[in-house]
């Protein structure tokens, strides 16, 4: 990956690599993006307020029966597996292909670590 010091330029990237990444969003736990790229494949209303947050539903559900508090959701929708990474106070989500390489956008929280930090004071800790 091309290191870039502009964060949108990061995420476009990735997003442009040979991995079937079709969307990437960096958010807040009620869903407020702060940056958001997408492919015209990526549907629309899994990069929405409504669809981002409701991460932070699901997981609070989960720690409330005593599963503890999760850090990573990983789902398919239609022809798309999203993956959502709990990074307090960001949320990360990943759109890609069904057939796009999960076991690379699972290490994905780990390679944009330096980019997250920065946005992390832009976010108010709740």
């Amino acid at each position: 990956m091309l290191e870039s010091h502009d964060p949108k330029k990061q995420l476009e990237n990735i997003l442009h690599g040979e991995h079937g990444i079709e969307g990437i969003a960096v958010h807040d736990k009620e869903g407020c993006c702060l940056i958001k790229v997408c492919k015209p494949a990526c549907p629309e209303h899994t990069t929405g307020v409504k669809y981002l947050s409701a991460f932070t539903v699901l997981s609070d559900q989960a720690a409330k029966m005593n599963l503890g508090k999760n850090k990573k959701i990983f789902n398919f929708y239609g022809k798309h597996q999203i993956v959502q990474f709990r990074l307090d106070p960001l949320i990360l989500t990943v759109v890609a292909s069904a057939s796009a390489n999960t076991g690379y956008i699972a290490g994905l929280d780990v390679t944009l670590e330096p980019l997250l930090q920065k946005l992390q004071p832009l976010v108010r800790p709740h």
